[in-house]
């Protein structure tokens, strides 16, 4: 039986799944930052992003900014993992 508890965190985690990818973050970067702290943050503070409206319409937009938006509250870490421009 799925509660709304499990449907929030999923939503919130295929967020943070679509923000890595459209922001092209190096994830082995992000995930080994910190001994794997930095992406437990990174997922905690998705979790409780106030932001979810306007994350969702920047998703929606297909915005392939050189950065992550101001709103983002782990924007700091994207823009230190992101994959170098080949």
């Amino acid at each position: 039986m799925e509660g709304p508890i499990v449907r929030h965190v999923e939503r919130r985690a295929r967020r943070l799944r679509d923000m890595i990818e459209s922001l092209d973050v190096d994830e082995i970067a992000l995930t080994r930052l910190d001994r794997g702290e930095a992406y437990v943050q990174a997922r905690n503070n998705c979790l409780q992003c106030a932001s979810v409206g306007e994350c969702l319409h920047w998703l929606e937009s297909n915005s392939q900014e050189e950065s992550a938006p101001v709103f983002c509250p782990n924007r700091g870490l994207f823009i230190k993992c992101r994959k170098p421009i080949a």
